[in-house]
């Protein structure tokens, strides 16, 4: 294996607005790419759009390119009660031969939910006019549905001087400032995501 390749979900129609969400997925993964790359492995974050687009692109690398390692990570939506692998089968027909559950990740229930993680960030962030106290307090923020998860970004950040939360504007500077071992902490799914890709790493 020469090359670990990270199909990720979003961001926009055009490269302009997908480069700095993949610069900041990159950041977030900064620890694995650097022990990557320090065995000779090539790390790639690949922004994909939507989420069809996404899949479509993972399982193609997959069944075209078995000699690296290839990842999917979209927004799940929704709680996840069962194996990655299976709801991964579950919302997007077509063969998923050679694709293994270490292949498959989520990011639960969406990307926003590892800001959630990390308040000191979002404070850090935003600053003047930030609000803490819309933000579930749950230490699982995988617990937290979809729509909470974005009202309390909304309701937040709603009077801070850099504006509302808005994916494409702010999301890339959040996910190179959230502390990875904090998020880890209150997302099982992201805890996979990283100690699946330190193992594949590790035996290169």
């Amino acid at each position: 294996m020469k090359e670990i390749h990270l199909y990720v979900e979003g961001s926009g129609p055009t490269e302009a607005t997908r480069r700095p969400l993949r610069e900041g997925m990159t950041v977030f993964l900064g620890e694995l790419k650097a022990r990557a790359e320090g065995k000779g492995i090539k790390f790639m974050v690949i922004l994909c759009r939507d989420k069809d687009r996404t899949v479509d692109a993972f399982k193609t690398a997959v069944a075209t390119d078995p000699g690296n390692f290839h990842v999917v990570l979209v927004d799940s939506d929704s709680a996840v009660s069962v194996p990655r692998l299976k709801h991964y089968r579950e919302r997007f027909k077509g063969s998923w031969k050679g694709v293994a559950e270490r292949n498959c990740h989520l990011m639960v229930q969406v990307m926003e939910s590892w800001f959630l993680a990390d308040p000191d960030a979002l404070k850090t962030f935003y600053s003047d006019g930030f609000n803490a106290k819309p933000l579930p307090k749950s230490k699982d923020v995988e617990t937290v549905d979809k729509d909470t998860v974005l009202k309390a970004l909304e309701n937040a950040t709603r009077k801070a001087k850099k504006g509302n939360y808005h994916k494409i504007k702010h999301a890339s500077d959040l996910l190179s400032r959230i502390d990875p071992i904090v998020v880890r902490r209150a997302s099982r799914h992201c805890d996979f995501l990283f100690t699946t890709l330190e193992k594949v790493i590790e035996d290169g």
